[in-house]
């Protein structure tokens, strides 16, 4: 159950807080959001979204929509977050031309995402590790990853051409699957119950 979703369009900042005291990371995911796992590759059954009228005649052949988010229990210490990188199977969508190539494309970006949530959580222990006690750190510090994000996703389809370019496509690829290689110490597990 949601307490507070504060969402800034802008920089796509989301910071839930959450009212119970644990969060089930057992569930890697549910009718609407998939959590990101190396276990669980995307399929084009999970682009469940409607296309926007105003996009149907866009270049775009399919959004991945996906984010890091910050959880915090309200009973939790005041920095106690959680972060969770998620895609939304409803916000997602696809047009009939999808393809199996486009479908790797989606996939990285919902890595990048990944990227950005595995930087976030080293940026949380470091703080943690400098006794930094004031919660706007910590939400400053997730606006900054998030500005990164949307730079990196930008940069991404720019480069790649949405997928059509395969030589940039693929340095992009060996270029994410190295940085989550780089950055494995900070993966999530949704293995197993954790509490916050």
């Amino acid at each position: 159950m949601l307490i507070e979703n504060l969402r800034n369009k802008k920089l796509g900042i989301f910071i839930v807080l959450v009212i119970v005291c644990k969060i089930n990371f057992a569930q890697i995911e549910n009718d609407s959001i998939i959590n990101w796992s190396k276990k669980r590759q995307l399929s084009w059954q999970d682009f469940m979204g409607i296309i926007p009228d105003s996009l149907d005649a866009c270049k775009d052949v399919a959004i991945c929509s996906s984010g890091v988010y910050l959880y915090r229990s309200q009973y939790s210490k005041p920095t106690d977050f959680v972060v969770k990188v998620q895609f939304s199977k409803k916000e997602s969508w696809k047009k009939k031309e999808a393809n199996a190539t486009l479908l790797i494309h989606e996939q990285m970006h919902f890595n990048i995402s990944e990227i950005i949530g595995r930087r976030e959580r080293r940026s949380i222990k470091k703080l943690k590790e400098q006794n930094v006690s004031n919660t706007n750190d910590y939400i400053n510090q997730h606006r900054l990853l998030i500005e990164e994000l949307d730079l990196l996703q930008d940069n991404y389809d720019k480069e790649t051409n949405h997928g059509t370019n395969l030589i940039m496509q693929e340095k992009w690829n060996k270029w994410i699957l190295t940085e989550l290689d780089k950055l494995s110490e900070f993966e999530a597990s949704y293995d197993k119950a954790e509490d916050e």
